[in-house]
């Protein structure tokens, strides 16, 4: 029984400095995200969902799949936006306006959408939908390092 209970508290501080890792805490202003993530030589990544979004859950899922993290923490700087929150925010050219509007200024209109911007806050793509696993994220995510087209929706 002890064994057990050391292996889920263990696992659980596994998993929330894993989170914490991945998914950074944002103070509502994603120009200075911007400028912090290209200082560390890493690209910006807004995952936008909403609660209740069962789609947003099995997004989260692969984010925290240790191969992924482990990406991600290389590559991206990776901030979740609420499409219905009130939170103030700035974009990434310094304007305010709430979670719920800096969702429309994306045309975000589908969670999960993830979309990653280049060092100069410009949108290099937007994935709408959760990928099947976290080997998809990933391939997909490489593919755009690479140069694929802009836009993919998961079905």
């Amino acid at each position: 029984m002890k064994q057990i209970m050391l292996g889920l508290i263990l696992g659980s501080v596994t998993f929330c400095a894993f989170s914490d890792d991945v998914l950074k805490t944002s103070f509502g202003d994603y120009r200075e995200e911007l400028r912090a993530a290209s200082a560390e030589g890493k690209k910006l990544l807004l995952v936008f969902e909403m609660d209740g979004c069962p789609y947003c859950e099995h997004l989260n899922h692969a984010l925290q799949e240790p191969k992924v993290a482990k990406y991600l923490a290389s590559k991206y700087a990776v901030y979740r936006v609420d499409i219905k929150g009130s939170v103030a925010v700035s974009d990434l050219t310094g304007n305010r306006m709430s979670e719920r509007d800096l969702a429309k200024r994306y045309n975000v209109t589908v969670t999960p959408t993830v979309i990653g911007f280049d060092a100069n806050g410009k949108t290099k793509f937007k994935l709408i939908g959760a990928p099947a696993n976290g080997d998809d994220l990933t391939a997909f995510l490489e593919s755009h390092e690479r140069g694929a087209k802009k836009l993919a929706s998961v079905k």
